[in-house]
């Protein structure tokens, strides 16, 4: 059975090892449907495990309240969604993975009320909850349907484990208010190829799943510079593109070799840093997509 591009439906797609494939038109590298299929089956069940105390501890040891790895990056963000909605900012975060982002959000004036979270996992929102008390849902944003609506829709290192991604933007376009914003942490799609094809040259096949981070629940999904923008079919407008630029406090003694690879990216135009930022705003229906 030919494959197609989930991205861009060419036909013209390459079929790699470990069930991966790469988008000869729009350099979309992604994994294939069966293997898809075979992830989210056991994925999907930790939506009706309820909260796993152990699980909660390791979270909090993983995540301490007081000192996020991520700290540098959602204050960022942050400070550009406050210049943008102010205080009366409404904000959903998807994979909220104990609601840093939004308690940043809160620092600077947003009202608690109007932040909420949706998680797969009831164990990370409990994480929530007991850090923050953000209200939130228990569903796959697939599926999550809400009449609520937003200014502001964020996916920290999330859209690249969804399943059916179209339906997810689809989603997430109904529950944004006109002028809203997605924003989007994402593994670099070409970073990411670049240790597929050097793990094959070097004899380290075996570990390409390890790299690639494939296993159940993993990554599904790799966009790129180029690729990115096809996302505005869903509706949106591409409006930011940008590398992620590594912190102190999230690397610590990587720092250095991190910040010198952003550099070098930035010098050189490679487009090969691990991981990328983009904003996406809601379309107006009479513009169209």
């Amino acid at each position: 059975m030919s494959e197609k591009c989930l991205l861009c439906q060419s036909e013209r797609v390459a079929v790699l090892t470990h069930d991966m494939l790469k988008c000869r038109d729009c350099s979309f590298f992604f994994v294939s449907l069966p293997e898809r299929a075979r992830q989210q089956a056991s994925f999907h069940l930790i939506s009706e495990q309820g909260v796993v105390p152990e699980h909660l501890e390791r979270l909090k040891k993983k995540y301490p309240k007081d000192d996020h790895a991520r700290k540098m990056i959602y204050k960022l963000y942050a400070d550009r969604v406050s210049a943008w909605y102010g205080e009366s900012v409404r904000a959903l975060d998807i994979g909220a993975s104990g609601g840093f982002f939004l308690n940043e959000l809160e620092q600077r004036g947003a009202s608690a009320s109007n932040l909420r979270t949706l998680e797969v996992d009831p164990t990370y929102q409990k994480l929530t909850e007991d850090y923050f008390g953000y209200m939130g849902d228990i569903c796959n944003i697939e599926t999550f349907k809400t009449e609520q609506k937003f200014d502001l829709l964020t996916m920290f290192d999330v859209l690249e484990h969804v399943d059916k991604f179209w339906l997810a933007l689809a989603n997430m376009h109904s529950m944004l208010d006109e002028g809203g914003r997605l924003i989007l942490k994402l593994p670099n799609g070409n970073w990411s190829y670049l240790k597929y094809v050097v793990s094959k040259a070097i004899g380290r096949a075996d570990k390409i799943p390890w790299y690639l981070y494939l296993e159940p629940g993993g990554h599904l999904n790799y966009w790129n510079n180029r690729c990115i923008g096809q996302l505005e079919k869903a509706g949106f407008k591409l409006e930011t593109f940008e590398y992620a630029k590594p912190s102190k406090q999230q690397f610590k003694q990587q720092y250095w070799p991190r910040m010198i690879g952003y550099k070098l990216n930035e010098w050189t135009g490679l487009q090969l840093f691990p991981e990328f930022i983009v904003t996406f705003k809601k379309v107006a229906a009479n513009q169209g997509s």
